[in-house]
């Protein structure tokens, strides 16, 4: 018997991320699950009516995946979720479409979207977001609630610390270190580490800013 699956989120990455779940046909997606969006009531998909719920009554055998592209809001929920619901079951999606290394590690609630390749012994952590065609290298650590964007590279044994942002396109040389609450901004090239609560741009990417905790970055 499949999975009992509901998306957590009700915007455009868990739109994304329900039309290849119905098409994989590994779980049965229920529903979304969205306390802040009361008037909407369904979503289509695939000509497929799937309710939204702004109230969860029971969350024994079924499972739950944070959809939700921004790291901070998708933690925030995470801990509120876990105090609400004591015992609530995180999945994990891997798209069919991906090449992923088998002595590889992804934590509870993590998406790896089509097209993404993660490379060998590598440790994604929990509630991360791998997206669509990003290429992950050898020996990478993503730490939880980290992201990388469309088309982003990341070259062997670089370090992501938890919540930081790499942008579509950008490039990360190897062994390097990017603290917490880093974002790497679109079609940068990253040659040396990065300091934590900062925003990095270019080529060479260079520290622009200071990032303020909570601050949306897409």
């Amino acid at each position: 018997m499949k999975k009992k699956l509901i998306i957590v989120g009700s915007g455009l990455q868990a739109k994304i991320l329900a039309f290849e779940i119905i098409h994989s046909k590994k779980v049965n997606l229920i529903g979304f699950f969205d306390s802040k969006n009361k008037k909407l009531k369904k979503i289509i998909i695939e000509k497929k009516q799937i309710p939204i719920y702004s109230e969860v009554q029971k969350v024994k055998n079924i499972f739950f995946i944070i959809a939700v592209g921004d790291n901070f809001t998708r933690e925030k929920i995470k801990n509120e979720m876990e105090i609400k619901y004591k015992k609530i079951n995180w999945y994990t999606y891997i798209s069919d479409e991906t090449l992923v290394s088998k002595n590889n590690k992804i934590g509870k609630g993590s998406i790896v979207m089509k097209g993404a390749i993660i490379n060998s012994n590598c440790k994604i952590g929990e509630h991360c977001l791998i997206n669509t065609g990003s290429i992950v290298e050898h020996d990478n650590i993503f730490k939880d609630f980290s992201s990388i964007a469309p088309g982003a590279i990341t070259n062997g044994s670089v370090i992501l610390n938890e919540r930081s942002h790499i942008g579509s396109g950008s490039v990360i040389k190897n062994n390097i270190k990017i603290e917490k609450d880093v974002v790497i901004g679109i079609g940068s090239v990253v040659t040396k580490n990065c300091s934590s609560q900062k925003i990095y741009f270019g080529n060479p990417a260079k520290s622009i800013r200071h990032r303020k905790i909570n601050e949306k970055y897409l």
